[in-house]
């Protein structure tokens, strides 16, 4: 399938041009509808990359993540345990948006921001939004 983005007059009339020819020929079409514009990717590694890099500060502070198995134990910081633990958990609390791949460009700062603003007021940690 292929994807098809949509922002001008002309676009959307040969659009409606296509998606007319391919109901004559199969009457039978299936469209997924998206709007808004998805995160980048250098949005996306930016991301990927600040986890890393706020993983790697938590733990240097000496912070673990205190994970239950049959007792607690404490555990590193990984960027995966960031992306899950931190950042998902901001990111469903203000969109209410499960996936990262869901993020519009702006929500990306929107989630950073407001987590940068946690890390500092009650860890002493700030991590720079990574440029890639």
């Amino acid at each position: 399938m292929s994807e098809i983005v949509i922002n001008s007059e002309e676009q959307k009339r040969a659009f409606i041009a296509s998606l007319e020819r391919h109901w004559l020929e199969h009457r039978h079409i299936t469209i997924k509808m998206r709007t808004g514009k998805q995160r980048t990717p250098t949005q996306n590694a930016s991301m990927h990359k600040y986890f890393t890099l706020l993983s790697e500060a938590l733990n240097d502070a000496g912070y673990t993540v205190a994970k239950t198995f049959k007792k607690p134990i404490d555990m590193s910081w990984t960027p995966g345990l960031v992306k899950d633990l931190l950042w998902r958990k901001i990111q469903v609390a203000l969109l209410d948006k499960e996936s990262t791949t869901k993020l519009e460009r702006s929500e990306c700062s929107t989630v950073y921001d407001e987590l940068n603003k946690i890390m500092i007021d009650n860890y002493n940690i700030s991590v720079g939004w990574p440029q890639k």
